[in-house]
């Protein structure tokens, strides 16, 4: 910073420096106590005052408190969930559909936790009542067939990891991909990540990744619980806004030490993810590699018949909660919350799932 005009001294050969450093010291300070000029910028120096938290008033008239460090974005990156959800009488039909934007965003979280109510019944059932013939003829497996085939294990450390890699016999894409851990390799539709509870033999699954890039979260069942079931989903990567979203993947490297995964997509994209979980949380951290000028970076993706027949039935930011399928069209901000208010006799345990924009 210059200073004031007034304030310049012309150095010469017979300017006393001790004298001049001294006057100049003090009309600095005279200035600074006055207001005009702020003294740690002028000599350097940092205060050891600390500087209260800022707060700004936002549209609503709420006080939006901001870190002052200097990590902290002056313009905190910002997107909008679009809703593109329709109505549906048919439990096993993903007709809850928000796109999410951010321009230029880098990282992204998806946060799965146990539902906020209360409930001692657990219902992971399949429930065909309400579909058209398409859909009725399937039925429901008790015991997943990928599992009685231990050529679809391709990982298993005997300490906190295991994966296998699954076919579906009706995948809708033309596709496999491609999973690769260690020295092991082999070609599915998705891909499964189970993980040894902490001091119990216990190990559920907490990841479920799909060609289509769908991918499925759930914490680790708390006290008392087996286990729970999977329900929303997000689609991680650019998919095009579609009734039916999807990014194809073509590998997945695993680091299971790391609990890390590299995506690469079909288009050439790729993203990292890196995953956490315990029994009240897991955790997917998103490192966009991908366009995201006019794709969404995530997709959410759900189902809802009515409240207590759904996997969702409300949105919530900071501003209000909102009905998931209707009462609102786009939701502008940096986090969104998709969680259930009431007990659902559909996947009644599955996880509430927070998308937040980290960078």
């Amino acid at each position: 910073m210059r200073l004031p005009r007034a304030f310049h001294l012309r150095l010469t050969a017979k300017t006393p420096y001790p004298m001049l450093l001294v006057a100049t010291l003090g009309i600095w300070l005279l200035v600074a106590a006055l207001g005009i000029w702020p003294v740690q910028e002028a000599v350097g120096v940092t205060l050891s005052a600390s500087l209260p938290e800022a707060s700004v008033v936002s549209s609503e008239g709420r006080d939006v408190a901001f870190d002052t460090g200097a990590s902290a974005s002056l313009t905190p990156l910002s997107g909008k969930a679009i809703n593109r959800s329709m109505p549906t009488d048919c439990a096993e039909e993903d007709n809850i559909n928000v796109p999410m934007y951010a321009s230029g965003i880098k990282r992204f979280q998806v946060t799965a936790t146990h539902p906020q109510y209360e409930t001692d019944t657990e219902s992971c059932s399949a429930d065909f009542s309400g579909c058209g013939p398409g859909l009725s003829v399937r039925q429901a497996e008790a015991t997943d067939p990928c599992f009685s085939n231990p050529d679809h294990k391709i990982f298993d450390d005997h300490v906190g990891n295991a994966l296998w890699v699954c076919p579906e016999s009706n995948w809708w894409r033309p596709f496999n991909m491609q999973v690769v851990a260690g020295e092991n390799s082999r070609s599915g539709h998705r891909l499964v990540w189970i993980r040894k509870i902490t001091d119990e033999d216990s190990w559920p699954q907490f990841l479920v990744l799909y060609e289509d890039g769908n991918l499925r979260l759930k914490p680790h069942p708390p006290q008392g619980r087996m286990d729970t079931c999977f329900g929303s989903s997000v689609v991680a990567g650019p998919a095009p806004v579609a009734s039916r979203p999807f990014v194809d993947i073509e590998q997945v490297t695993v680091i299971p030490s790391r609990l890390t995964l590299n995506l690469r997509y079909r288009s050439g994209e790729s993203a990292n993810l890196k995953l956490f979980v315990d029994r009240t949380k897991a955790i997917v951290k998103v490192t966009v590699q991908y366009n995201s000028q006019k794709k969404p970076f995530a997709t959410f993706r759900s189902m809802w018949v009515e409240d207590g027949n759904s996997d969702v039935d409300h949105i919530a930011v900071p501003k209000g909660d909102y009905s998931i399928l209707d009462g609102w069209s786009r939701l502008p901000g940096s986090e969104w919350l998709f969680h259930r208010t009431v007990p659902s006799q559909h996947n009644t345990y599955s996880p509430d799932l927070k998308i937040r924009i980290l960078e």
